[in-house]
């Protein structure tokens, strides 16, 4: 994932430090498009919630359970952000990329995996690629 660190007001910069890439957890990170605070916002409740589901399947775990702790993956993490977007109260101005791997599957190389959410997708829809842009959501 990749994005610039620009935030703009129409056609002026009003920031030239803005963090767009937000970091979910070891193997998942979000990229917003929108009004930044709403993205931070987001990605805020999708990494809390996915900590909290390592959390609770480590305490869940046998204490002489020898195996690695659960990791969430991009799939449960997808599932989380619809959640996130449709039981909200609040209203998200904003456009989210969400990318990572499942570390659930017994590959060499865990697939990787790219979701897209929007007023368009509030569920989410899985593409193979993706770009977004401050001017998409007036473009939806």
């Amino acid at each position: 994932m990749g994005a610039d660190t620009r935030a703009t007001r129409q056609t002026t910069i009003s920031n030239k430090r803005v963090c767009k890439i937000h970091r979910i957890s070891d193997s998942i990170s979000c990229c917003g498009a929108g009004v930044a605070a709403d993205a931070a916002q987001l990605a805020s409740r999708i990494r809390k919630r996915v900590y909290e589901l390592e959390i609770e399947s480590q305490i869940s775990q046998p204490a002489s359970s020898h195996s690695l702790p659960h990791k969430v993956g991009i799939t449960s993490a997808a599932a989380i952000t619809a959640q996130s977007l449709l039981n909200s109260a609040e209203t998200f101005d904003v456009a989210i990329l969400l990318g990572g791997i499942d570390l659930t599957h017994d590959q060499p190389t865990p697939p990787g995996r790219l979701y897209k959410f929007s007023s368009e997708y509030p569920c989410g829809i899985s593409v193979k690629h993706c770009a977004l842009g401050s001017g998409m959501l007036a473009a939806n």
